[in-house]
């Protein structure tokens, strides 16, 4: 994937302004993590942090076994955003 950063990305095509405009279900999964994380690091956007997070599960449905130590050995991605992102999964699982 590019090092592309939010910033540099046209606005009609950022996640936050896609989900406003075409709703939840109509973004990709790397854009529904992206907002969860809501922000990169200074060299990685938050959709590059959400494809890492996806690269290492083979399919979205094994990211409920994901745990904080998997999410915190990518470069990018401490404990607050490893447990903020945990916390949506689990809130997930809990409306489903």
């Amino acid at each position: 994937m590019i090092k592309q950063l939010i910033k540099e990305i046209p606005k009609y095509e950022r996640p936050r302004e896609r989900l406003i405009k075409y709703g939840a279900k109509n973004l990709s999964t790397e854009e529904l993590i992206a907002i969860i994380l809501k922000t990169g690091t200074k060299d990685h956007s938050a959709k590059f942090l959400a494809n890492e997070i996806l690269s290492k599960v083979k399919d979205v449905t094994e990211l409920k076994n994901l745990c904080l130590a998997d999410l915190v050995k990518i470069n990018g991605i401490g404990a607050i955003k490893a447990i903020e992102f945990l916390a949506a999964l689990e809130l997930g699982k809990r409306v489903y």
